[in-house]
């Protein structure tokens, strides 16, 4: 019988609550041994008191100390507390000692006790007496204070016709009470629980004790209280945690490899293969390992791969997600016995209660120990133990038996070493004393020969050689990360059985977002905001997801959605515990960001790439092949300029399709595309890197950025002159960007970035002086957009929608220029002066929008010029160029000054023709001679 601690006022036991407890019962003990006058003088949170007490008949002084901890008491802990003892039997003559402690002694705790022969306490005049766990329920059985524990399995077994499993001796304020779960057998999950009093007899707990009981004392959570008179109903049994989940096949991403489909891994797998060997052969005490990485690297898959390699004659492998109380510890130890005794052909009996587990890994480390054998306990999601205090506890007491009774039972932790994440000083001081026992393998990303390995059998499945450019592609990517490469490949195979051409990934370029994009498929907003809220609350059962979501969600949208997500395997579930399919989706899903660098070479000189924003702009949307038929010359060139564009997020991310992308229409129209370009540049992981070694030296020269390359990206063959021309490339668009400064060989970080080289090509409207207007559609386009907010607002996806994304932004941003709207981004509104040209109802003309633009210095340099004679393209690209310049195309050139035309003929004041651009008035005076 365990022993708990219940404040039925409220619903968290604080330690401060916890320690006014144990303390009354203390006292009650030490009254209890005969002792008066008793003292306590609280040490550490009110859960450790030091006792001094006097002996009712003798008057011999006690001296003492009474802990309430989790963990067990170590050897450490009560040679500290006899060292206390000596001085003090010295000084008086002799002392009475006494250790409470409602936790258990360890192995060597119990050892340095049973040193103590009685020929030394004589010596030293010490008589010492310890209560603790199950020691302290003995004593007051004995002395009438409470039933046996015996009796209350008896009666639990009548009252339910289920087995009895745990029960705890509850202390609370208003009395103390018995508590006992059961269920269907001993190896099976406890299903129910029940109340006794300290002697025995049933009793009822009120609701609100019950909803209470369950929070404080973790193992009864998930358990249906039996009141008096209750019928026990039907249960399920649950005979056992669910195993770690292995997914089917090569490339399912969303769970664990197969032991059948396992890439490489030969260092790590030798390594445990031979920790396992040592233990056997009595060559190690360590009994723990720990495997470490980030999230997504392939734990799970090592460790279903060491359970199927036969290298212990028993093992058992479970998501520590899934350890949810410390009672679900016995079950994993009955896990153990039921593998052992298929192995060996024994009959060992599964551990009933949780205080018979460590006597049942005695059992099991004697029989393996005789056939010369080792036994694994692997608990995978291991870091999930560390958020149930518990639990944690539970387990780092079993692995210090373990350790110190070296028995050949092998623990196998597989935890992430990534997590931002903090705890209270016991529990790092836990995960310190964890370490300390562990031997820990750091699991790294894929190899080279572990990538294409994984590659080969992409091929395979594709029935057809990877190209040198999608295997290039592809490695730079994933840049040895196993989910991402893993992922990548299942995206081409989806696209391969879809009919797509897998060769549009190599000339389009791989995004990340694409594929998170690919996995939420199907799903409305709702369903996508509903999943990130599951998201944040797991991993957790249903009916802890339903109590947290109480009021938000209803039980039949959280049920409905649950399995919905689970048949879209954007869930899964093991046992009764929910989770996201793996961490990476998970922190995608919380902070809507990528949870990795992307990276990609540059292949593509930043002014021939962004050079291309114009006639994207111009001509878009259209189809790629379309585009670079429009554009003239290699398509290859134009292609790899599209690739550069789509990965930084330029152009839309539909492959094959080319349309400047709303993000970055938007930055080109609030003129913050050098911000733009520079936040998409650092989301390459190779920038980044170029950016790291560039700050940590006041100078590098290129060949220094060009050994970082070959260093990051050991997957790609080729010569030292196209190496560096990839270094030239990067450093390149890094200058041009504004964040570094090169002078000649050498590179140097700027201090605050520049957008210098971006305004010599301002990608839409040129480099113009303010002031001048230089629009990119007609007057008719325009009146229309005012005719439309004559009665309101438009947002911008409504412009989009009217106008179509050709034409959308650039018929704001000429009625911007006219001021005659304004947009906060998102909506856009009429102005005052909008507001007056509508204001008396009348229909308005393309000449009222149009003499709006005579105010325009280069409008009125072009009317005044051709008042002294007609005026050519050319002259008018010459009137237009006194204001600025621009880094169009002859071509682009044409269309802009055709469009300034428009505006100027739609004022009145000029005519358009055949001979040029010319004067109204002129016009006129020759027609009235």
């Amino acid at each position: 019988m365990q022993i708990a601690f219940f404040d039925c006022d409220n619903d968290e036991l604080t330690s401060y609550r916890k320690g006014r407890l144990f303390e009354r019962f203390t006292e009650r003990l030490v009254d209890l041994c005969g002792y008066e006058q008793v003292v306590l003088r609280a040490k550490r949170a009110s859960l450790e008191y030091d006792i001094e007490a006097v002996a009712k008949m003798t008057l011999r002084q006690l001296d003492g100390e009474a802990k309430a901890h989790e963990s067990s008491i170590s050897g450490k802990e009560v040679s500290a507390f006899v060292g206390k003892l000596i001085p003090l039997a010295v000084t008086r003559g002799g002392v009475d000692g006494l250790f409470i402690s409602t936790s258990p002694f360890t192995p060597d705790g119990a050892d340095y006790l049973r040193s103590l022969t009685p020929e030394i306490l004589t010596a030293t005049k010490m008589t010492i007496r310890t209560l603790v766990g199950q020691e302290i329920i003995d004593f007051l059985f004995k002395n009438g204070a409470c039933a046996s524990e015996s009796a209350i399995r008896a009666k639990v077994r009548l009252d339910t016709r289920l087995e009895p499993l745990d029960s705890w001796y509850v202390i609370g304020e208003h009395g103390d009470v018995i508590v006992a779960s059961c269920g269907p057998s001993a190896a099976s999950a406890p299903t129910n629980f029940l109340a006794y009093s300290t002697a025995g007899e049933r009793t009822d707990l009120s609701e609100s004790d019950v909803a209470r009981l369950r929070l404080q004392v973790s193992d009864l959570q998930n358990l249906v209280y039996f009141r008096v008179g209750e019928s026990t109903g039907e249960t399920v049994e649950r005979a056992s945690l669910p195993s770690v989940l292995a997914g089917a096949g090569w490339f399912d991403y969303k769970f664990p490899s197969p032991p059948e489909c396992f890439i490489g891994r030969t260092d790590p797998l030798d390594e445990i293969v031979g920790y396992l060997n040592r233990v056997r052969e009595e060559g190690i005490t360590a009994r723990t390992i720990q495997v470490l990485s980030r999230s997504g690297v392939g734990k799970s898959s090592l460790l279903l791969k060491v359970a199927a390699s036969k290298g212990a004659i028993a093992s058992v492998t479970v998501d520590g997600r899934n350890l949810l109380t410390p009672s679900d510890l016995r079950l994993v130890v009955s896990s153990l016995v039921k593998s052992l005794n298929d192995a060996c052909e024994s009959s060992l009996n599964p551990p009933v209660r949780q205080e018979d587990i460590s006597g049942k890994l005695g059992e099991v480390g004697s029989l393996i120990k005789g056939r010369n054998e080792v036994a694994t306990i692997q608990i995978d999601q291991f870091e999930a133990l560390l958020s149930r205090p518990s639990v944690f506890q539970g387990v780092l007491d079993l692995v210090v038996e373990t350790t110190e009774r070296t028995l050949p039972i092998v623990w196998i932790m597989a935890r992430k070493n990534d997590l931002a994440a903090t705890y209270d000083e016991g529990a790092a001081i836990d995960l310190a004393r964890l370490n300390e026992l562990s031997y820990s393998i750091e699991l790294d990303d894929f190899s080279v020969d572990e990538e294409k390995a994984l590659l080969s059998r992409l091929s395979t499945e594709l029935e057809t050689k990877l190209s040198p450019q999608l295997t290039e592609a592809i490695l730079t990517f994933s840049a040895g990360f196993p989910w991402l490469l893993k992922r990548v490949c299942a995206h081409i195979l989806g696209m391969a059985k879809s009919g797509t051409d897998v060769s549009q990934l190599a000339r389009g370029g791989l995004r990340a977002e694409d594929l998170f994009d690919e996995d939420l498929a199907g799903l409305d907003e709702a369903d996508k905001a509903l999943l990130r809220v599951f998201a944040a609350n797991l991993p957790n059962t249903a009916a802890e997801l339903s109590r947290r979501l109480e009021g938000e969600v209803s039980f039949q949208r959280l049920t409905d959605k649950l399995n919905d997500f689970l048949g879209r395997k954007l869930l899964r579930l093991a046992g009764d515990v929910y989770d996201t399919y793996n961490d990476v989706f998970k922190s995608y899903l919380l902070t809507n960001r990528i949870p990795f660098q992307a990276r990609y070479v540059f292949r593509v000189t930043p002014g021939a790439a962004l050079g291309l924003l114009t006639t994207i702009s111009d001509e878009g949307p259209l189809d790629a092949a379309t585009f670079a038929k429009r554009i003239g010359g290699n398509p290859t060139a134009v292609y790899n300029k599209l690739r550069e564009l789509r990965l930084l997020g330029f152009i839309d991310p539909q492959p094959g399709r080319v349309a400047l992308s709303a993000e970055a229409t938007a930055a080109i129209d609030s003129e913050q595309i050098g911000d733009f370009l520079r936040k998409a540049l650092r989301a390459n992981a190779l920038v980044s890197r170029v950016l790291d070694l560039v700050a940590s030296e006041e100078k590098v020269d290129l060949g220094a950025v060009t050994t970082l390359l070959q260093r990051e990206l050991p997957h790609i063959r080729v010569n030292s002159t196209t190496w560096a021309q990839y270094s030239s490339i990067l450093v390149n668009w890094l200058r041009y960007a504004g964040i570094i400064d090169v002078e000649g060989d050498l590179i140097r970080q700027r201090e605050s970035a520049s957008d210098e080289m971006l305004l010599r090509r301002e990608f839409n409207l040129g480099n113009f002086t303010p002031g001048t207007f230089v629009p990119s559609t007609r007057p008719p386009k325009v009146r229309e957009l005012v005719e439309f907010l004559r009665n309101g607002t438009m947002n911008r996806s409504e412009v989009r929608s009217n106008f179509g994304s050709k034409y959308a932004a650039a018929v704001v941003r000429d009625a911007r220029a006219l001021s005659l709207v304004e947009d906060d981004g998102d909506v856009v509104r009429l102005t005052a002066q909008g507001r007056a040209l509508v204001a008396n109802g009348a229909e308005i003309t393309d000449r009222d929008i149009a003499v709006l633009c005579l105010s325009k210095q280069n409008v009125a340099a072009l009317i005044d010029a051709a008042s002294a004679g007609a005026l050519s393209k050319n002259d008018q690209r010459e009137v237009l160029s006194r204001f600025g310049s621009a880094n169009w195309s002859e071509q682009t050139w044409g269309w802009r000054v055709g469009i300034i035309t428009s505006w100027v003929v739609a004022t009145g004041q000029a005519k358009g023709g055949r001979i040029g651009l010319r004067s109204a008035t002129s016009v006129r005076e020759r027609g009235q001679s």
